[in-house]
């Protein structure tokens, strides 16, 4: 694909201008490339060399990017980190790398609509934030250890349009989060998964029932929460609970949540999943 958008670039200015932009909309691919990516790191001071390019580009083809990619953060670590991987050496250089990519693309891209939020930097406080991330519509957190709840309430401010939202090891009570989600205007899709431990959220379940008039798609995976929320979402097109038996801390939870799933309504449900947990067994 990438030759044959370079044989159109070579027509005239105006292909030029529209193959730049395809090729530059989801640039990972296409940075694979070493020397691609060597490029992109030398017009943006990331690295130096000797003798300069005589030209300057064409185009800030940062700006066309519709994504920031964390894989593209990670295949630049092992191009160009020497180190050994995981040695604290590596580690430092990493942090400066990571740091200065999400600068270059949040002060560059204007219409990131998805993002996969892995770091722990303080993404809010960067030059373009508020551009960068005021259009996003879906977002999949990584809910680990270092998740600082100052993060997510400083991106609460920018980002209150998210549609598709998905919470990956939420094991833990996170303030931030429960203030993010509360802050979403038009919520459509909520996923929440945990693998590890334990946990009930009384107050997620509260926030859930607040965005029942526009949640349409709810999945639940080993989170614990109070099942009264489910009288709420009568807008639900699609429902998926998966709660294995070990996460119930008794007999009487496993009944309260078979209790709630008989008296619900959701008039307009045209999907139901259930695993490990059946009102009629």
């Amino acid at each position: 694909m990438f030759q044959i958008l370079y044989i159109h670039i070579l027509v005239n200015r105006f292909w030029c201008i529209i193959g730049v932009q395809i090729l530059w909309e989801k640039p990972h691919e296409f940075l694979l490339n070493h020397r691609n990516l060597k490029r992109l790191l030398i017009e943006n001071n990331f690295i130096s060399i000797s003798i300069p390019f005589s030209n300057k580009p064409l185009f800030n083809y940062i700006s066309f990017s519709s994504e920031i990619s964390s894989n593209l953060i990670i295949d630049m670590g092992f191009g160009l980190i020497k180190e050994v991987i995981n040695s604290n050496e590596y580690q430092e250089k990493y942090k400066i790398l990571e740091q200065e990519y999400y600068k270059l693309f949040i002060n560059n891209c204007k219409n990131i609509t998805y993002f996969r939020w892995y770091t722990t930097l303080p993404l809010y406080q960067y030059p373009g934030a508020s551009t960068c991330f005021s259009q996003l519509r879906t977002l999949y957190i990584t809910c680990n250890e270092s998740l600082i709840s100052d993060n997510l309430l400083g991106m609460a401010q920018i980002c209150q349009d998210i549609e598709n939202l998905k919470l990956w090891n939420y094991d833990k009570y996170i303030p931030g989060l429960i203030k993010f989600i509360d802050n979403q205007k038009i919520l459509q899709s909520l996923y929440l998964h945990n693998e590890k431990s334990e946990m009930k959220c009384i107050q997620l379940s509260k926030t859930i029932e607040k965005k029942a008039v526009t949640l349409k798609r709810f999945t639940l995976e080993n989170v614990m929460l109070s099942p009264k929320f489910l009288l709420s979402l009568i807008n639900l097109e699609q429902l998926k609970l998966i709660i294995e038996r070990r996460c119930y801390s008794s007999e009487q939870d496993i009944q309260k949540w078979k209790k709630y799933l008989l008296i619900a309504s959701f008039p307009k449900l045209q999907y139901l999943e259930t695993q490990y947990l059946s009102p009629h067994g």
